[in-house]
């Protein structure tokens, strides 16, 4: 997508310094990522008398369906594919960072990332990383049964044990790439066709339900009505602990689905000092390493590693210590192009409206 063009940011100010004792923090995001429930940045709240609402979503077409609508969130969630289409469609604000005392802290490989700098300067605030697994239910897989390749979960033996997104981007990304279309997500029109008639059998055969988020995934998984899911999150392992279950993860090949999700200011932002402020607090070494524990993410601050325990440190900071490809790719078909040849998401996404209908 295009450059955004919105004006920078207003001169860089110090730190904020404004009263926000009693301040409303309104969220959307993921269920997890607001730190509505990490110890340390309830204490940060609770200290100042900070009330944290949250929305919880599934995609980000959801929040940008939401912040396009003009509903008013002081901080929004922003997936690294959708940092870029937010700032272009004039729905976030350039990031002050002389405002984030902990900034200058955070992996250079984030801060300074292609997909946070579509335009040069930052549009959100990453708190935290990973990759995108699919995760399974071992007591239901067995360890010679754990996915190596999209092409496993097409085989018959997977038939109505699997959930997913209702979404089109990661099935059709894997799919091409399985066909060996490794231009993907650029797919011409005839490949896109070829890749949708191959996806829709696998989500006739293979697919119970789809899930609307994590947490929704998680569900089907403890309960034991799917036995795994291509919607996958280290963190699903946490919130199935606190359900009594127990899962595990894998990677396929045609993709590990590298992720970083951002705090990111709306242009219609209530409070800015506030967001500034709890952008600030979650991007701090303790709180953040409590994050990544929490979420079974990479931290975003360097000072955080050593905070989070060995058995919870399982990313590789290598991928993070510098910028470099390959590692945040962007896995959506792109909004608009000059190749009439080329599909855009509208026609992944008519094509996927066929499948499901």
């Amino acid at each position: 997508t295009a450059a955004p063009t919105a004006a920078p940011s207003a001169a860089p100010t110090a730190a904020p310094s404004a009263d926000i004792s009693g301040k409303v923090i309104e969220f959307i995001g993921l269920d997890g990522e607001d730190a509505a429930n990490i110890a340390s940045a309830k204490a940060w709240r609770d200290e100042r008398g900070i009330t944290l609402n949250s929305k919880y979503i599934g995609t980000g077409d959801e929040i940008f369906a939401a912040l396009t609508a003009g509903q008013q969130f002081d901080i929004a969630i922003s997936f690294n594919p959708y940092v870029n289409r937010y700032a272009t469609a004039g729905l976030i604000q350039p990031l002050d960072t002389s405002r984030l005392t902990n900034w200058a802290d955070m992996f250079d490989g984030l801060k300074n990332s292609k997909f946070l700098n579509p335009d040069g300067k930052p549009w959100g605030a990453p708190i935290a990383w990973g990759d995108g697994p699919v995760v399974y239910n071992p007591a239901k897989v067995a360890a010679g049964e754990v996915p190596k390749s999209i092409a496993d979960l097409y085989d018959p033996k997977w038939a109505k044990r699997l959930t997913m997104s209702n979404d089109p981007a990661w099935i059709f990304f894997l799919t091409a790439r399985m066909l060996g279309y490794n231009n993907a997500p650029f797919l011409t029109k005839d490949e896109l066709a070829k890749v949708a008639e191959r996806a829709a059998d696998f989500v006739d055969k293979q697919v119970v339900s789809f899930a609307a988020t994590y947490a929704d995934a998680t569900d089907l998984l403890v309960r034991g009505e799917v036995d795994l899911s291509l919607l996958g999150w280290e963190a699903m392992l946490n919130f199935a602990k606190e359900k009594g279950g127990t899962l595990d993860f894998g990677f396929l090949k045609e993709g590990k689905g590298g992720w970083s999700d951002s705090f990111c200011i709306p242009k219609n932002v209530e409070d800015v000092d506030a967001a500034y402020a709890y952008t600030d607090a979650i991007i701090s070494p303790q709180i953040n390493a409590d994050v990544a524990i929490a979420l079974v993410s990479g931290a975003v601050n360097k000072k955080s590693v050593a905070l989070i325990p060995k058995e919870s440190n399982i990313y590789d900071y290598a991928n993070v210590e510098s910028p470099q490809d390959g590692v945040f790719d962007d896995y959506l078909a792109p909004e608009t192009t000059d190749d009439p040849n080329i599909a855009t998401r509208a026609e992944w996404a008519d094509a996927w409206g066929k499948i499901t209908a």
